[in-house]
């Protein structure tokens, strides 16, 4: 391919279409395709183009329409239930029946390869961003006392040299949300009190897995947007501990739809969904958790669980959440818009909170900035 990709130094290593100077993905991303037709990216999936004439073929086999047909078949979908926000048209039928506006020729037709448009803290003036930071320093003085303080985190254990660091990172962390869990239970059940735990934006399900060691009678219920390489559920299932995934989006999750659950052992509640068996024992506890779930994936999992809530309360009997990316919250999907607005911060503002909250992730242990935030 006679693309040249600075970052590696080197041409990109794929064949070329023939004919053409180019592979099928940088022919594709360059829209260079001697006038055979205009391309544009697939009103499905963005991350793969077509031809403009070839759109009604397309949409009837690409792989995101069969996906998006098979989630929004399973009994847990309800299309944007956890979305907060103003009511969207997010049918895939009506998004794919917009024909998107064609590019030129060496027009990128990929998010990945596009340039950057997010707002800039540069451009921002300062003044503003000192105001800002005033009204987040003061509501924190008047609210955040309510809060109660975590337990002192353990001391952090040293590298096991049969684990890589970023394998013993993930380790530290899930003996740590273990732990977290751990205190959840006190004064209620044990450890050996049968429960269902759903992991929500689950991955490849390494926190189901750390919390099956510690909780050998509970089963657990996977729920994700995707499968990953390498996921959990067959070591889980062959250690004869139950796991089912699901996938789906949470933004469309229905918690109550998830038959595992046992809603129907609710006192006082209508069966939502039949129990196929009618011996088995309902289940004494409900646990979600969550790590690292990026941004609006938290505020949709908060969502699931509260719209899951009946007649008889809360819908879990622990909750533990491990958040990550606060810079990509989106101000229609966070859940708690009323309290802001409250302390009279607007769209506008949480726009630029978002961006302030990635200080956080910028700097070296004390506050001293990295040298990749400073240069």
């Amino acid at each position: 391919c006679a693309l040249y990709l600075p970052k590696k130094s080197r041409y990109c290593h794929f064949a070329p279409v023939p004919g053409y100077a180019y592979c099928t993905h940088h022919l594709a991303a360059r829209n260079d395709d001697n006038g055979k037709g205009d391309r544009i990216p697939c009103p499905l999936d963005g991350s793969h183009s077509i031809f403009l004439k070839d759109l009604k073929k397309h949409l009837k086999v690409c792989p995101r329409a069969k996906e998006a047909a098979r989630e929004a078949a399973l009994p847990c979908f309800k299309r944007n239930i956890n979305y907060c926000g103003e009511e969207e048209n997010t049918d895939d039928a009506v998004a794919a029946a917009t024909v998107p506006t064609a590019l030129g020729a060496g027009q990128s037709v990929y998010g990945s390869q596009a340039p950057r448009t997010e707002q800039q803290l540069s451009a921002t003036p300062v003044a503003r961003v000192l105001e800002l930071i005033g009204r987040v320093r003061e509501a924190h003085r008047l609210h955040a006392a309510i809060v109660a303080s975590p337990p002192p985190p353990d001391e952090p254990s040293t590298l096991v040299e049969s684990r890589g660091k970023r394998a013993e990172k993930h380790h530290q962390q899930h003996e740590a949300m273990v732990r977290a869990l751990r205190v959840l239970r006190q004064g209620g059940s044990t450890d050996d009190t049968p429960e269902v735990i759903v992991e929500l934006g689950a991955g490849k399900g390494g926190l189901s897995a750390a919390l099956s060691e510690h909780s050998p009678s509970s089963s657990f219920v996977l729920i994700d947007w995707s499968k990953p390489h390498a996921a959990v559920d067959p070591g889980l299932r062959d250690r004869g501990v139950g796991c089912v995934r699901y996938k789906i989006d949470l933004r469309h999750v229905w918690l109550r739809g998830v038959p595992e659950l046992q809603w129907d052992a609710d006192a006082g509640e209508p069966a939502c969904i039949p129990c196929d068996d009618a011996n088995r024992k309902p289940v004494q506890r409900r646990v979600a958790v969550a790590k690292h779930l990026c941004g609006g994936a938290t505020d949709f999992a908060l969502q699931s669980i509260v719209s899951a809530g009946g007649a008889t309360g809360a819908a879990m009997e622990a909750i533990m959440i491990a958040t990550c990316c606060h810079h990509k919250c989106t101000w229609g999907a966070y859940v708690n818009r009323p309290f802001l607005q409250g302390l009279g911060f607007n769209e506008e503002d949480f726009a630029l909170l978002t961006m302030l909250s990635s200080w956080a992730t910028t700097c070296k242990g004390g506050g001293e900035p990295s040298a990749a935030s400073s240069a």
